[in-house]
């Protein structure tokens, strides 16, 4: 077949020349059509995840303490009482109660019964005071801080101090013998072998650091209960900070 305008020879289903652009006349060919199947399309299945991202865990709701749990603790003592208690059974002093006492008292001897020891617990700290003594007159005091978040556990037991026993035994003998000669000489050693006796039994409160020191803080063994609740009080301070570090996590 050829071009009726310009000649050129052209293929049979040829429907426009290249050349020219004359039409030929002749209908394209049609695109054939793909016959129906009769099946459905697989359905749509979204891709697997590659493991690069965690899967999103929805946030968890704030834990409050259970009123039940809280402890109040008496101004006198330091005694710890259930929560909304308003007078301390301890001392039975009629003390109304606080959620943290701030100073608490307290005999380390009762050779030096006149000379107090001192806890003071502030928010981020412990502070103590300790007094010193040679031969029963006051020799200033031994101030330490200690910071809350410094202390790994705090604990309290019973101890024996070598030295004043060692000194009452010492004094025991001295007053066996001079009853014989000089029975009120006698007398007062046999007292003061009693009394550093006494003293040589305490209760330790043991305050343990992060840094692996150690802190002790001797107690006169009757103030044993004021030890245990200062232990509880301490306890209950690094929780509550525990518990107000977990809360600003979330």
């Amino acid at each position: 077949m050829f071009c009726k305008k310009c000649g050129k020879k052209l293929s049979d289903n040829t429907v426009i020349c290249p050349v020219c652009g004359e039409p030929t006349g002749m209908q394209p060919t049609p695109f054939p059509q793909p016959k129906p199947t009769g099946m459905m399309p697989p359905p749509y299945t979204p891709p697997k995840p590659t493991g690069m991202m965690p899967p999103y865990t929805p946030p968890q709701p704030p834990i409050h303490p259970d009123p039940a749990t809280q402890v109040s603790y008496c101004r006198k003592c330091g005694a710890a009482l259930p929560y909304g208690q308003t007078l301390c059974s301890n001392c039975q002093a009629g003390q109304l109660t606080g959620q943290n006492p701030k100073v608490i008292t307290f005999m380390i001897s009762l050779l030096l019964f006149y000379m107090k020891g001192e806890i003071r617990m502030e928010q981020n700290f412990i502070k103590t005071k300790l007094p010193n003594a040679i031969l029963f007159i006051p020799f200033g005091t031994k101030r330490k801080s200690i910071p809350i978040n410094q202390i790994s556990s705090v604990n309290s037991n019973f101890s024996l101090n070598p030295k004043s026993f060692i000194c009452g035994l010492v004094a025991l003998i001295a007053a066996i013998i001079c009853l014989g000669g000089s029975p009120a000489w006698g007398i007062i050693l046999l007292l003061l072998a009693a009394l550093y006796i006494i003293d040589s039994f305490t209760t330790m409160l043991v305050i343990e650091k992060t840094s692996g020191n150690v802190e002790e803080i001797p107690f006169y063994i009757m103030e044993k209960t004021k030890c245990e609740n200062i232990e509880e009080m301490i306890n209950q301070i690094i929780s509550q900070r525990m518990y107000s570090t977990m809360q600003n996590n979330f």
